[in-house]
């Protein structure tokens, strides 16, 4: 069965010539909020005039037309202390994304992701991605070390939001497209604009490829169904709350090969609300806790400071989902992990006990009967 994620690794002449361009760059960006000489602030504008037509010549109305979306990935501006690595194309099944990974210098990386006021750069890539590729839905920005971590996504819908125009419309000329460009450049070249939360009916949260029972690999999506983006500024900061926030109802999509549903089935979060929030696209982790040989995976939400809590989910053989364990504490912040497996038909969550000191446990031992893994309290560490 052919890869459901195509990805494309970048050659190394490439890599040094974006290391070049991210300079001239961040030059070009830099003339619009500080003074510069006049020499120099030209010398900017021609460069981004430049990498403006340079993009447009790869302009593409799909997604997988890997070619001209490797070459407009690589030729977008790289944000400060990050190095582009590897492009992947997710065009098995709509909605259309594409996914740019990066290498980071120190904490370069935490401080993009954290602080929605420094993701201008991302921000402005994005629209100019949405604006070359005409049936990517999505775009996400990872970072290479660690993929599980959430990227930083944007959607089209966003993009048309934010810009108050259709992306791809208006940039159907290279004087079209060169207007929008600079739109983008003045709009994020200082920080990402804080603005009202922007409705969605689209967004994928995180999706993972699992082998069912039977020996069938499926894609496992979490979508969106309708929901809202907004960032920290606009929601202000508290637990739960992220840079980018993607709050609303969503559903688990089981697919296979040739983009047939299996099932869809409405998610809930471990307090049973229909409800979720995640700050952008991350990975889902597989495993088999009671070694019947259907997948178990886990999606979580924020708990509390000590803790998130998650859902696990089973994967059955005709493609149906049912959610077999709720609100199992676990440590770390991730969206989706992998337990502690007890060696038998269970596994261990675990949380940190700020008030003793201790960390405690649950042992989640399969029910067959009940059809559940079952919680049972273990005894604290020390």
């Amino acid at each position: 069965m052919p890869s459901l994620l195509h990805k494309i690794r970048r050659p190394q002449k490439a890599a040094v010539w974006l290391l070049g361009f991210a300079a001239i760059a961040a030059l070009a960006a830099g003339t619009i909020w500080i003074a510069v000489p006049r020499a120099k602030r030209a010398k900017a504008e021609k460069a981004a005039a430049e990498t403006g037509r340079d993009l447009y010549g790869f302009r593409t109305p799909y997604a997988g037309d890997n070619i001209r979306v490797s070459n407009i990935a690589q030729r977008l501006p790289v944000p400060d202390a990050l190095t582009q690595d590897t492009i992947a194309l997710s065009t098995a099944h709509a909605p259309y994304a594409v996914q740019i990974q990066y290498g980071a210098d120190g904490d370069a990386w935490e401080n993009y992701r954290s602080d929605s006021a420094r993701q201008g750069a991302f921000d402005r890539n994005a629209v100019l991605l949405f604006a070359l590729v005409g049936n990517a839905e999505q775009v996400d920005f990872r970072l290479k070390e660690n993929e599980n971590e959430p990227a930083i996504s944007r959607t089209r819908e966003w993009a048309d939001s934010v810009m108050g125009k259709n992306v791809w419309k208006s940039a159907e000329t290279e004087t079209g497209f060169a207007a929008l460009y600079k739109d983008a450049e003045q709009k994020f070249s200082a920080e990402s604009p804080a603005g009202k939360p922007i409705a969605l009916s689209a967004f994928t949260a995180a999706e993972g490829s699992a082998e069912l029972s039977g020996g069938k690999r499926v894609l496992v999506r979490l979508s969106m169904t309708e929901g809202q983006y907004y960032s920290d500024r606009y929601a202000g900061y508290g637990g739960g709350t992220y840079a980018a926030n993607y709050r609303g109802n969503y559903e688990l999509q089981v697919i296979e090969d040739g983009g047939k549903f299996l099932s869809r089935t409405a998610f809930t979060d471990p307090d049973g609300q229909p409800e979720a929030n995640f700050p952008g696209k991350f990975t889902l982790l597989f495993d088999d806790y009671n070694g019947d040989g259907s997948p178990d995976f886990t999606v979580g939400q924020w708990g509390s400071s000590a803790m998130s809590l998650y859902d696990v989910y089973t994967l059955f053989p005709d493609g149906t989902v049912k959610k077999t364990a709720q609100a199992v504490p676990g440590t770390g912040g991730d969206f989706s992990v992998r337990f502690k497996r007890d060696g038998g038909a269970g596994f261990f969550g675990s949380w940190y006990d700020n008030a003793s000191g201790r960390t405690e446990s649950v042992h989640c031992l399969w029910n067959a009967e009940k059809g559940i893994f079952a919680p049972e309290p273990v005894a604290s560490a020390g």
